[in-house]
């Protein structure tokens, strides 16, 4: 289950295709926005970001694997 931080968290990746992005509009630093979106990989058994950096369109690439987005539904 995620907790209302890490929920937004992962519905602002799936807007906007970017940790970093996200991170400025929860007010937090780049580097502190990678770190919560590793946390929240390692808090479950696999992965539900798939991160990649430098994606075309302004995002970095970073988006929910379907675990993740199941997570969101739940």
């Amino acid at each position: 289950m995620l907790g209302p931080g890490r929920a937004d968290l992962l519905d602002g990746i799936r807007d906007t295709g970017s940790g970093p992005v996200v991170g400025r509009h929860m007010d937090t630093r780049n580097p502190r926005a990678w770190n919560r979106v590793d946390a929240l990989n390692r808090s479950f058994r696999q992965s539900i970001v798939a991160m990649s950096k430098g994606a075309s369109g302004g995002g970095d690439g970073t988006r929910p694997r379907a675990f993740g987005a199941q997570r969101l539904a739940t």
